[in-house]
């Protein structure tokens, strides 16, 4: 499905899906939430992708494919 699921240890205030080309695909202001939420993103096509999470004072960035 289109839903990811994200275990948070530090308060998230937005989040951002990069294309490997760099084209912002999906972003969502989540206001500081923390511990386990799900963000469904719109379907994207094949490939591979950037997860960004921004908080106050920091940022963490993990990829992801979609085969």
């Amino acid at each position: 499905g289109n839903t990811v699921n994200i275990n948070a240890s530090w308060p998230i205030e937005r989040i951002v899906v990069t294309s490997a080309g760099g084209v912002q695909a999906f972003a969502k202001e989540v206001n500081g939430q923390r511990d386990y939420m799900s963000v469904v993103i719109p379907s994207v096509g094949k490939g591979m992708y950037w997860m960004t999470f921004y908080g106050r004072g920091w940022k963490s960035t993990e990829k992801f494919i979609v085969p």
